[in-house]
């Protein structure tokens, strides 16, 4: 199939006129009546009614929807070959917080890869600031993380507002004398101090969800009972699991825990939402100013943005 006597063919079909058509073709009329006289031949029909006016036949006009069809999907075709050895080699970096990258990242890259298997993505993990200064460096494409401070260097799109949900084990709730009072608003935010006779399960006060809980806790006058402390946020949300201690720990690890902790673990506590605004921060992406995004890299970042939309963060 002639893939140029399909377009001449429809240009004709448009203009209606030899004279028009060869001129917006840059041809002759004679080479454009040669094009359609090689197709009319090819396949047996007359294509045009040649007596003025000129005029489409019954089957030229279904020559013109099929071929209209053709060119389109061929079309189709070269900008998807085009994008395979455009992306063939090609690569994001994402950076992002050690303990958050567990979380709904791996549901997120899964689904790129099947998208765009060419594309190689790496991952530089770390705390906000580390992943920030991957960033300016230019070694990260993108970070997911904590909103940074307003610069004029970056542009940020809140995700989502991280909140802080305060963990009770269902062994350790069973023993306080308020706990049908708890349990009868368990949706309402509760005090850090309202569970200050309990033992507590920390993150190191190095991390940030472990400064949370010692600010908030010197905030509202108690020392927490801490028997036990770790630098992963996953062990310590374990730990609370097993029963051994109250903790914190930001929302979008209940939301979207089922495949790192066993779902019988996660029935074995009670979440209360934190009362106090201090456990609360903007969740963002984060990339340079008026950077040129490839076709992948705009669509990880619409995946990200749907992926979070569909879970409750508040």
């Amino acid at each position: 199939m002639n893939f140029l006597n399909l377009k001449y063919f429809l240009v004709l079909a448009e203009e209606l006129s030899y004279t028009q058509a060869a001129e917006r073709l840059h041809i002759s009329q004679q080479s454009l009546s040669a094009h359609i006289i090689r197709l009319e031949k090819q396949y047996g029909v007359q294509l045009f009614n040649r007596e003025p006016p000129l005029r489409l036949t019954e089957a030229g006009e279904e020559f013109a929807r099929g071929a209209s069809r053709i060119l389109q999907e061929k079309d189709n075709m070269e900008r998807r070959l085009e994008e395979m050895l455009r992306f063939q080699h090609s690569s994001i970096t994402i950076g992002v917080p050690t303990s958050r990258s567990a979380i709904l990242l791996p549901e997120i890259l899964a689904q790129f890869h099947k998208e765009y298997p060419e594309v190689t993505v790496h991952l530089i993990e770390g705390n906000s600031n580390d992943i920030l200064k991957e960033l300016l460096r230019g070694t990260a494409d993108l970070i997911l993380g904590f909103q940074p401070e307003k610069s004029d260097r970056l542009e940020s799109h809140r995700i989502y507002l991280e909140t802080t949900k305060i963990i009770v084990p269902n062994a350790i709730l069973d023993r306080m004398p308020n706990r049908e009072e708890l349990l009868a608003g368990a949706g309402q935010p509760q005090l850090l101090r309202t569970f200050a006779d309990c033992p507590f399960v920390a993150l190191h006060e190095s991390t940030l969800t472990g400064s949370v809980l010692h600010s908030i806790a010197q905030m509202e006058n108690f020392q927490p009972n801490v028997i036990m402390d770790t630098k992963n946020l996953l062990t310590m949300l374990s730990l609370c699991c097993a029963g051994i201690g109250v903790g914190i720990c930001p929302n979008i690890f209940l939301v979207a825990m089922d495949s790192l902790i066993s779902a019988d673990l996660v029935k074995n506590i009670t979440a209360f939402p934190l009362r106090s605004d201090y456990g609360s921060a903007w969740i963002a992406l984060t990339w340079f100013k008026n950077k040129q995004q490839s076709v992948p890299e705009k669509r990880l970042i619409q995946m990200i943005q749907e992926t979070y939309s569909r879970y409750h963060l508040s």
